[in-house]
């Protein structure tokens, strides 16, 4: 659905406006059969050894009389896992992000996202197809990307030696 403004000089701002509940339908998609009986079960699993990251706050603190912006919003994948599969507690509040998060923009994995939850599907082209459904798109990474992840990497690495860890 898609929302109409006049924006500034005449310009015309459109915005996706998601439907009320348009994550529900996935709920529990592709329980039956899943390696794991829950999105709870399936994080424990592929967790990687070591301690949990640090988390980054994601969003900067808007200020008033400022204009949202439209943006993308990277999904991990704990959401997916606790939506694709057998509906836990974590289930609404993971269909109600989603709701959330496509009013806001364009959402999109990349290539680790859609690795872990891939074992939920038969093939690739169901994935795909699940994806597609879901508005959800699969971006590659790029070179700067991965020289990014491993300098924070480096760094993650030198502080957590100062703490002992």
């Amino acid at each position: 659905m898609l929302e109409v403004e006049l924006g500034r000089e005449g310009s015309v701002v459109l915005r996706k406006k998601p439907a009320p509940g348009f994550f529900d339908q996935f709920v529990g998609l592709r329980a039956k059969g899943a390696p794991f009986a829950s999105g709870d079960q399936a994080r424990e699993e592929l967790r990687l050894a070591g301690p949990e990251p640090p988390r980054l706050e994601a969003t900067a603190p808007s200020r008033p009389g400022r204009r949202r912006r439209w943006m993308s919003v990277a999904l991990d994948s704990n959401i997916l896992l606790d939506v694709l599969g057998q509906p836990t507690g974590h289930t609404p509040h993971a269909v109600a992000a989603l709701n959330a998060a496509l009013g806001r923009g364009a959402l999109i994995i990349c290539p680790i996202v859609a690795a872990e939850t891939s074992l939920y599907f038969d093939d690739a082209s169901e994935a795909e197809d699940t994806f597609r459904r879901m508005q959800i798109r699969l971006l590659p990474f790029e070179w700067i990307d991965l020289h990014l992840a491993g300098r924070i990497f480096r760094f993650i690495r030198k502080v957590s030696s100062f703490s002992g860890n």
